[in-house]
C-alpha cells in the first residue's frame, strides 16, 4: 500500500478519505492541540505523532508516497482575523508543510482548507502585492491570495495541481460547510510509481451530484471551533448551532432537566428533512443533538458535532480524557470524510490520464 504522512491531522478525516481513495496507509501524524494528541494516541497508537511541524527535522522523518494536510485556516477564514497567509499568522504553517514536501519528495501532495482561501491575501514577492483589493488594481499588479500561494509553491517543486470547492451538503450533509481541496501530483514521481495510480478507486466515492442545497429548506449551522472569533465566527450567516438547535419548536419551551432535554431531541422541527437526509447519505443515525450542562441546562451535545462530521458514534467523544471542549474544537476544525472522498474522486482521473497517456 502507498503511504501517508499527515500534517495537522485532528481527527483525522482527510487521512481517512486519502486512504480510502488512493488505498494507502498512514506511516505518521502530526498535531500538537491536546484534543488532537489524545485522539491520536487512542485511535492510532503504534503511529508516531511528530507533534510541532515547526520543530520537526524532515530529514529524520521516513519517507512517504503522499503528503496531506489542513494547515489552520484560523487567518484565512471568513470566521476568523483575515490577517492571510503571512508572516507570523498560524495559516503561515503552510511553509512548514512545503517544506516537509521540500525534503520528503512525495509523489503526490493533497491540500484542504476553507473557502476563505480563495480571497485572503498571502505573503508574496516579486511583481504580486500581499495587500487586499482586486486583481489589476491601481498599481496594475495582480494580488497574490493564499489559494494561489499554496498552487505556486507546489508548481515550484515541480508540483501539477487540480483543485476544488465542495461543499459538504453536495453529499448529503445536514450544513453547507463548504471547502477547498488540492490535489497534486509530481509527474516524475508518478510515472516511476508502479501500479500508480489506482484506477478502480475513483468510481467508489464519485461526488454524488444529485444533492443539491435547493432540494433542502434549512441547512444547519455548520461547526465551529469555539475559539473562533470574528464577524462569521457563528456558523454560516452569523447563525450559532447552538443557539440553531435549542430553538427547535420543543426547545423553545425551554428545559432545565435530563428528561426535559430528551424531550426536546423528539422532534427536529425544520431541520426534520436534512437531518433525515444525511442519516440516510451517510449510513449513521443522528444522536440526541442537546445533553444537559451544568445544573441540567440545555446545551449542545458534543457527539451531535461528531455525528455532523460524517463520523462513526464516538470517534471523537469515547477517547479517554477528552472533554467536551477539545471534541467540539476537533469537530469545529475537521474536514467532513465524505466530502473529502468525493473532492479527491472527482480530480483523480487528472492523474490518471497524466499517469497514463
Amino acid at each position: 500500500m502507498l503511504t501517508v504522512g499527515s500534517i495537522c491531522t485532528g481527527y483525522g478525516g482527510l487521512d481517512q478519505a486519502v486512504c480510502a481513495v488512493l488505498n494507502a496507509q498512514v506511516a505518521w501524524t502530526s498535531d500538537i492541540s491536546t484534543g488532537a494528541c489524545k485522539l491520536a494516541a487512542h485511535r492510532w497508537p503504534d503511529i508516531p505523532n511528530l507533534g510541532d511541524i515547526t520543530a520537526v527535522s524532515w530529514h529524520t522523518v521516513p519517507t512517504v508516497d503522499i503528503i496531506c494536510g489542513g494547515t489552520p485556516c484560523q487567518d484565512v477564514s471568513l470566521a476568523g482575523r483575515r490577517a492571510g497567509m503571512t508572516e507570523g499568522t498560524r495559516s503561515n504553517l503552510w511553509e512548514s508543510m512545503r517544506e516537509a514536501i521540500h525534503v520528503i519528495k512525495p509523489s503526490i501532495v493533497v491540500w484542504e482548507n476553507v473557502p476563505g482561501a480563495r480571497s485572503a491575501r498571502a505573503a508574496s514577492a516579486g511583481d504580486l502585492e500581499s495587500e487586499p483589493g482586486p486583481v489589476g488594481d491601481a498599481d496594475g499588479k495582480p494580488v497574490l491570495r493564499a489559494l494561489g500561494r499554496v498552487l505556486g509553491d507546489l508548481a515550484g517543486l515541480g508540483f501539477d495541481a487540480e483543485w476544488r470547492s465542495i461543499r459538504a451538503s453536495d453529499v448529503g450533509a445536514c450544513h453547507r460547510r463548504e471547502r477547498v481541496f488540492v490535489l497534486a501530483w509530481h509527474p516524475d514521481r508518478i510515472a516511476d510509481a508502479r501500479g500508480w495510480p489506482p484506477l478502480s478507486a475513483s468510481h467508489e466515492h464519485r461526488l454524488a451530484r444529485g444533492y443539491l442545497d435547493a432540494q433542502i429548506l434549512d441547512l444547519m449551522p455548520t461547526v465551529r471551533d469555539p475559539s473562533s472569533t470574528g464577524p462569521g465566527a457563528h456558523g454560516d450567516g452569523g447563525a450559532d448551532l447552538q443557539t440553531a438547535i435549542l430553538h427547535t419548536p420543543r426547545a423553545s419551551r425551554g428545559a432545565s432537566t435530563t428528561e426535559n432535554c430528551s424531550m426536546i431531541t423528539s422532534q427536529w422541527g425544520r431541520y426534520a428533512d436534512t437531518v433525515a437526509r444525511q442519516e440516510k447519505a451517510f449510513g449513521i443515525p443522528a444522536p440526541d443533538p442537546i445533553e444537559p450542562g451544568r445544573n441540567g441546562t440545555p446545551r449542545l451535545s458534543a457527539r451531535f458535532t461528531e455525528w455532523m462530521q460524517g463520523l462513526p458514534a464516538g470517534w471523537i467523544c469515547d477517547v479517554p480524557g477528552i472533554t467536551r471542549t477539545e471534541s467540539i474544537e476537533l469537530a469545529g476544525n475537521g474536514v467532513v470524510p465524505q466530502q473529502a472522498k468525493a473532492a479527491l474522486a472527482d480530480m483523480l482521473p487528472s492523474i490518471t490520464e497524466k499517469a497514463t497517456a
